[in-house]
């Protein structure tokens, strides 16, 4: 199972364009952080690579905080 810590991870690994508060609140809209849709993009890139499990476009929308991702990813098994 992904972790919240494995989460926040793949975020800082992602190469983001903007510089995260450490911890990453897991509540807060990655908008809220101020990343783009290109930072969000790179991060799902990161999670795909860490779990093998690719998400479609359409579940990345909704999927905006590390609690989302973390219940989403938990969901997959």
């Amino acid at each position: 199972m992904l972790s919240k810590a494995q989460i926040e991870e793949a975020m800082q690994n992602a190469g983001l364009a903007v510089e995260l508060p450490s911890p990453i609140p897991t509540h807060t809209p990655f908008t809220d952080l101020g990343l783009d849709s290109l930072d969000i993009y790179n991060v799902f890139v990161e999670l795909e690579v860490l779990t093998g499990i690719q998400v479609p476009d359409n579940d990345v929308e909704g999927l905006q905080t590390i609690d989302s991702i973390h219940d989403y990813f938990a969901a997959k098994g």
